[in-house]
């Protein structure tokens, strides 16, 4: 058993090292909605190389944290955040005045060598670096009202990446790492590809990702330790021009607390947590994991899929 609440632990302790690996996190509880197979799999085959969108959103999140921490200093930021950043340049092939590619041996020894020499720091290339400034100055600048509340989270912001530990009763042990806690917000930074931010598409983007079932374990695993029902909050950042933002209140879809009848209500999102939370709990009590049969509705014991045809596929061949 760990301490319930964990401040400074680097990112890499929080996922990787002991005795945190015992801890489950919400993107390795969001595996289940695949199949209890695949989220075994991944528990016991932790993928150790980051994508090149998650290196992009960890640069993008170390800048809001430096800012948090200095939110009326934009000079301290800054320094703060471009210490820890080492800027990789690709070596340039001399025969065609390019740099190599990606899959050259000559970019992956330099690379490698490079990662030595850079060890503590996040690695990023130069086009990294000033996308992220862009998409940082036009959040606190140049977006109206959106820019205005997200200054104002990040002056109100009490916790800064703080690790949150707890084993429920069943002896499931859970972990959440909130970007930024405020006195009643769990506010949580995304970049999006997103060329277009209404509330369909940002809704969609919801979904896809499962932001709701992460906020309502980040909500359920604060409230079993602080006995606090933080709002859910999601604020997303274009990666492209013009770099635009909006902040999104999550509340209907996580755990909505009511003051006034002090009653909690459970939107979708909190109970596909619960859902998963369940389905985990019978998987490591019984020790056995099913895979994508485990979706499909029992027949004796017979587990047949019946796919139903699209409806947009069918309306080709019938009048409906």
């Amino acid at each position: 058993m760990t301490d319930n609440i964990i401040r400074n632990l680097s990112n890499e302790d929080y996922h990787k090292s002991e005795p945190y690996t015992d801890y489950l996190s919400s993107s390795q509880l969001k595996k289940y909605s695949i199949s209890p197979k695949a989220a075994k799999y991944a528990l016991d085959n932790p993928d150790t190389e980051q994508t090149a969108a998650l290196r992009f959103g960890s640069l993008f999140h170390s800048l809001m944290e430096s800012a948090a921490r200095h939110y009326d200093n934009g000079t301290q930021t800054l320094g703060e955040w471009m210490r820890g950043i080492a800027v990789f340049e690709p070596p340039v092939n001399e025969k065609t005045g390019q740099p190599y590619g990606s899959a050259t041996k000559a970019y992956k020894e330099a690379y490698d060598a490079f990662l030595q020499a850079a060890e503590g720091k996040t690695v990023a290339s130069q086009t990294d670096v000033d996308t992220v400034l862009a998409m940082f100055q036009s959040l606190l600048s140049k977006c109206g009202s959106t820019s205005e509340q997200v200054r104002k989270l990040l002056k109100w912001g009490r916790e800064i990446e703080t690790s949150y530990f707890y084993e429920t009763e069943d002896g499931i042990k859970l972990k959440v790492r909130p970007d930024l806690l405020t006195r009643d917000k769990i506010v949580d930074w995304k970049t999006t590809s997103l060329d277009d931010l209404s509330e369909d598409n940002i809704a969609r983007s919801i979904i896809s990702y499962g932001y709701h079932i992460s906020l309502s374990m980040y909500q359920y695993v604060l409230h079993e330790i602080t006995g606090k029902w933080y709002t859910p909050i999601l604020v997303f950042v274009q990666k492209s021009e013009p770099y635009d933002a909006v902040v999104a209140d999550l509340s209907e879809w996580c755990y909505q607390y009511d003051l006034t009848d002090d009653f909690v209500k459970p939107g979708v999102g909190a109970m596909e947590f619960r859902r998963l939370l369940d389905l985990h709990t019978q998987c490591s009590k019984s020790g056995v994991w099913p895979g994508a049969e485990n979706s499909i509705e029992a027949d004796g014991n017979t587990r047949i899929m019946k796919p139903k045809i699209p409806y947009w596929l069918e309306a080709r061949y019938f009048e409906l």
